[in-house]
């Protein structure tokens, strides 16, 4: 989360509507290729679906792929809705999974393709299974991790580029994003032409956002408070007293009540009904976010001054 920059990353999509996806690793900014950057593995993805339908060559690279890398002991990473790890295959062509979101104990298998590393031919072109996967990631070495301290480095740089850059492609980014999210909180007129038939995109795109950002600044926290250790002072107190402005950050963010109960709470199908997402709780986000971007603007001007410090040479 740190060295990729999600930690620090906060998104929003303006057109056509506030997206959960501007939350997600790949959107906007892309951070997964930072995060192998810094372990010396390499990750390659397969698409499987696009447009709600299977891609058959996406499928058949993907059954190939599986039991090479679970015989070199490798769980594949299964991206879709909610995220898992493909950790075995079966002769008749299911997959066991473990998935994200899954609570109990053992796993699960997803249905049947055909034999492992099979691909039937009526699946080609045909409506996809959208509880399977959008793709899968398979991991294999590429190189030594980067070193520690230039990843430390490399992730301040990019807190601030995350900061100040207004946007990657459809999503705003940073201080705009933020400034974005603000005020159409509390843009009455947004929340007028709501309807029961229309309000959830918009509602989840909030509501997911929202704790997501909450867990972004806490894994800040945790990373700055780790990677300190690896500095003598004044590097070693100043990122201590950044991980401080960080943990003010999800503290406040998490400050919901009365308005709302939690940081998950504002899920669509938490306030179960655009009545119930009122003004009073649109108020309370907008305030803890205004609160929470005073906060982020100190710790960027606060990791300038740091890599100041961190561009100096290392006295002999």
């Amino acid at each position: 989360m740190g060295a990729s920059g999600a930690a620090f990353r906060v998104q929003m999509m303006v057109e056509p509507s506030w997206c959960p996806s501007a939350a997600c690793a790949p959107c906007g900014y892309d951070c997964i290729p930072g995060a192998m950057a810094v372990t010396g593995y390499r990750l390659t993805w397969i698409d499987t679906q696009r447009d709600g339908k299977w891609l058959g060559d996406g499928v058949e690279k993907a059954l190939q792929a599986v039991p090479t890398s679970v015989d070199r002991g490798v769980p594949v990473i299964l991206d879709g809705k909610e995220s898992g790890l493909i950790v075995g295959y079966r002769a008749d062509g299911r997959l066991v999974v473990r998935p994200y979101e899954h609570t109990e104990d053992g796993y699960k298998d997803t249905e049947v393709f055909g034999p492992a590393g099979a691909l039937p031919e009526s699946l080609a072109d045909t409506v996809a299974a959208n509880d399977w996967a959008w793709g899968v990631g398979v991991i294999e070495p590429a190189d030594l991790p980067m070193d520690r301290r230039e990843a430390v480095a490399n992730s301040l740089r990019l807190a601030v580029k995350l900061a100040k850059t207004e946007r990657f492609g459809k999503y705003l980014s940073g201080f705009a994003a933020l400034e974005h999210w603000i005020d159409g909180l509390l843009d009455n007129s947004r929340f007028d032409a709501l309807t029961e038939d229309n309000w959830f995109p918009m509602a989840h795109g909030n509501g997911f956002c929202y704790p997501c950002l909450w867990s972004g600044r806490l894994s800040a926290e945790k990373y700055l408070r780790e990677v300190a250790d690896n500095y003598e002072d004044p590097v070693r107190s100043r990122l201590v007293e950044l991980a401080g402005l960080y943990q003010r950050m999800h503290q406040t963010l998490s400050r919901t009540k009365p308005e709302f109960d939690c940081i998950w709470s504002l899920q669509p199908w938490m306030l179960k009904s655009p009545g119930n997402w009122t003004h009073a709780i649109r108020q309370k986000e907008s305030d803890l976010l205004r609160e929470m971007l005073t906060i982020e603007r100190q710790a960027i001007s606060k990791i300038q001054d740091v890599l100041i410090l961190l561009d100096q040479p290392e006295q002999a």
